[in-house]
């Protein structure tokens, strides 16, 4: 089974971490072959949530995934960060 898997999934809410977020590009992860997974996750879901604590703020990686736009909000241990730039930012 490949990606068509996730077809079957009723995603109302996903959860996705990055290596890298700049406010720039987007998010980026280390490994290519997460990309497709992330995408096809960010395509399927209703709401989604990036999360990266803020050491990963200004690191790009090699495997973009997604602009920041494609995210409900990015989620932080300080809730500051990027605010302006971004999504909106919600403090945890």
């Amino acid at each position: 089974p490949g990606l068509e898997v996730l077809d079957h999934l009723g995603i109302n809410i996903a959860f996705l971490s990055a290596a890298g977020v700049d406010f720039g590009r987007g998010a980026s992860c280390m490994h290519f072959h997460e990309v497709p997974v992330k995408q096809k996750v960010i395509a399927l879901a209703q709401r989604r949530f990036l999360v990266a604590d803020k050491s990963k703020f200004g690191i790009q990686k090699p495997a973009f995934f997604a602009e920041l736009r494609a995210f409900d909000a990015l989620i932080t241990e300080n809730g500051e960060t990027g605010a302006s730039r971004g999504p909106a930012v919600r403090k945890i």
